[in-house]
């Protein structure tokens, strides 16, 4: 904890030092949250989000600490203000949000409440809105199997793979045979081609670091230091 504590100013520096890279903010926001301060990372976050609404990795660590405080209104709220604003955002600087990835964070949010209805509904629109994104299509045949939906998931998991860059389509079969796999969430920071990422919730808390330099789970990789 003393380790975390003595990290605070060097990193806060950082973050103050360079501005354009959002990544010292978030690293800021979880060393905060580690070292038992919760309103000083929400607070980080909040910063953030107001310079830049559609960082996914901020809202993704706002949304989890959010939920780790019981507040899952608060978290549905943000993204789906965050959505509402998304339109007027990406036309007056495209690529502000990307809308898809934000849907899948509030789907993830859903799911984690067994808002099972809410979340298919918000992957359907995702599905709609990109229909060359394999991770909408795999979160939904996901949800699916769950609730032994198993004919309609194991159509979705086979676009799913069809839809997925090649490296990922082995992952994509194990999870579609109920099989463990290193990659069974799709993350809704990573690109469209990008692999699932390891199942975790939002509601998980990560590992705590070794260290002060060390980033927390789930981590936005702090930059080599200038």
């Amino acid at each position: 904890m003393g380790d975390l504590k003595a990290a605070i100013d060097p990193i806060k520096k950082l973050a103050e030092l360079n501005p354009a890279d959002s990544s010292y903010t978030i690293l800021l926001a979880q060393v905060l949250l580690r070292s038992g301060d919760r309103e000083g990372a929400a607070q980080a976050y909040r910063e953030l989000l107001n310079k830049r609404p559609g960082d996914i990795g901020a809202l993704q660590g706002f949304v989890e600490l959010q939920l780790q405080q019981g507040r899952p209104e608060a978290a549905v709220g943000l993204l789906q203000d965050t959505l509402r604003s998304a339109d007027a955002a990406n036309k007056a600087q495209p690529g502000t949000i990307d809308v898809t990835s934000v849907r899948l964070l509030l789907g993830r949010v859903y799911a984690t409440q067994e808002r099972d209805t809410e979340a298919i509904a918000v992957y359907d629109e995702a599905i709609k809105g990109d229909a060359e994104d394999f991770r909408p299509v795999l979160a939904k045949a996901l949800i699916l199997q769950a609730q032994d939906k198993d004919e309609e998931a194991r159509s979705l998991f086979n676009q799913a793979e069809a839809l997925a860059p090649a490296q990922y389509k082995d992952q994509i079969q194990q999870l579609a045979q109920g099989q463990p796999s290193p990659a069974a969430s799709p993350s809704p920071g990573a690109a469209p081609d990008a692999a699932p990422t390891a199942p975790s919730s939002p509601t998980t808390s990560p590992a705590a670091p070794s260290g002060a330099a060390e980033s927390p789970e789930p981590a936005a990789t702090a930059p080599a230091e200038p």
